[in-house]
């Protein structure tokens, strides 16, 4: 499958988005929190790029913003507090705040973000999922998207071991 992020995609295509998604599925589930984390342009890391205002920011334990000048890694940053709440609250059925954008897109009938990525990387769902323990996750790169050489956006999958 191309790995592209535009309308050219196959998988990209609304119609087939929503012909693929479960019906039982969590209708909050999203991969995004298992296998992505998105640093903005100042150098923040966030949960997604669609996610919503201040709740979007990942946070230390003593609610400090992560940024990548904090020498993280990615282990660690996906299982900063935030995203194994946000995991832990998605695995419930229930809508994190960061997520609100998706939540009224997908009420008004539109395909989401979180459409989108779950349709991509549906193929990895189930070891994503079996790989959770109390919201945290194994994790090693698959894919790195840099823009003027540095780091703008990981894909992290979860696995047995690192």
């Amino acid at each position: 499958m191309a790995d592209c992020w535009n309308s050219d995609c196959p998988w990209f295509r609304s119609d087939r988005i929503l012909e693929r998604l479960e019906l039982n599925e969590s209708k909050s589930l999203c991969m995004i929190p298992w296998l992505h984390r998105f640093t903005n342009e100042q150098g923040f890391h966030q949960v997604c790029c669609a996610g919503n205002g201040d709740a979007n920011f990942l946070r230390d334990e003593r609610g400090r913003r992560l940024h990548v000048n904090h020498g993280l890694t990615d282990s660690q940053v996906l299982n900063s507090p935030d995203l194994k709440a946000i995991r832990l609250a998605m695995l419930g059925g229930e809508w994190p705040t960061a997520c609100e954008r998706c939540r009224r897109a997908e009420e008004a009938g539109a395909v989401s973000i979180r459409h989108h990525f779950n349709n991509r990387f549906e193929h990895w769902k189930a070891s994503a999922l079996a790989q959770t323990e109390a919201g945290s996750v194994l994790a090693r790169i698959i894919q790195e998207r840099l823009i003027g050489g540095k780091p703008v956006e990981k894909f992290v999958f979860a696995v047995n071991a690192l």
